[in-house]
């Protein structure tokens, strides 16, 4: 940052000896002050950027010069980039349930994980270019009153059907769909799940690895 400034007035005591304005003082007046090329960061109540600086018309006093004692007043003209913030934010959001999985819900957006890139400036326009993203947590829509879900409740039954405890288990857990499984069979003793599929109740809990998965999500890079 530059700064250049176009009038310097020092303040000059009157000598006895000669009764002219001879002695210097600490009084000096700055005036037509600007800043050179530079960027400046701009703090609002609402949001704070970086911009750069246009034009400037700052006048400064040192000391005292009649009513006025060390003081700074003027203008800085900034050019910067600005948002409507929640307008950005409920695109993204539409835009992450638009393009989830189709398999899958959206159960968390994470709003602090909003990040912005410039990929172009339009001085002449106006206008800019920017690749934004925000981060969620999707999660496979197995609840067993759904399609996805009676699908899968099938296929776990016909795979485990007569199968050890600790097959069935080891099969299950391997599921993209499940974060955890436990079985348990009636009565208690017995080694292996039923051989009719009937016999076998499937009991989903959703939503229990959500909490941990958003914590993950809030302390990655």
């Amino acid at each position: 940052m530059t700064t250049a400034i176009r009038r310097v007035s020092p303040r000059l005591a009157v000598a006895t000896s000669s009764g002219a304005c001879a002695i210097a003082t600490p009084n000096v007046t700055f005036s037509e002050v600007a800043y050179g090329a530079s960027t400046v960061h701009v703090t609002t109540p609402d949001n704070d950027f970086d911009a750069e600086v246009a034009g400037s018309a700052i006048a400064a006093q040192n000391g005292v010069n009649g009513d006025d004692e060390n003081s700074i007043s003027g203008t800085i003209t900034v050019t910067g980039i600005a948002y409507n913030f929640n307008e950005v934010m409920n695109m993204l959001k539409q835009d992450l349930k638009l393009h989830k999985s189709p398999e899958k819900y959206l159960v968390y957006i994470y709003d602090k994980s909003f990040t912005y890139d410039i990929v172009d400036i339009d001085a002449k326009n106006k206008k800019i270019k920017i690749t934004a993203s925000i981060k969620g947590i999707e999660e496979f829509d197995i609840d067993p009153e759904s399609e996805n879900g009676q699908r899968l409740s099938k296929k776990i039954k016909e795979h485990v059907l007569g199968k050890s405890k600790k097959e069935a288990s080891a099969y299950i857990q391997n599921l993209p769909e499940v974060n955890k499984v436990n079985i348990k069979t009636w009565p208690g003793w017995a080694p292996n799940l039923p051989s009719v599929p009937e016999n076998i109740k499937i009991k989903v809990i959703q939503g229990e690895p959500v909490e941990e998965a958003a914590k993950e999500l809030e302390n990655s890079p």
